[in-house]
């Protein structure tokens, strides 16, 4: 199915993007709807980060949660 929502955002430290896979263009476009002062060029959706041995120790930074009127999705 894909992403659906961008609940999930994180940015993950510069040094570390070199070991993410590309993002796929449903997430791209999600991306795309954040407000630009939460945007990095290492946002990514943290559900479509599949984890591998070789990014244990990574650094991942969990922007400001949704808004208090936030119900689920």
């Amino acid at each position: 199915a894909g992403p659906a929502c961008t609940l999930c955002h994180v940015v993950i430290s510069p040094k570390w993007m070199d070991l993410m896979p590309g993002a796929i263009p449903k997430e791209e476009a999600l991306l795309e709807t954040l407000d630009e002062d939460l945007r990095t060029a290492s946002s990514r959706l943290g559900c479509q980060i599949r984890l591998t041995k070789d990014m244990e120790g990574m650094v991942v930074a969990i922007p400001d949660g949704p808004p208090g009127d936030y119900n689920g999705v």
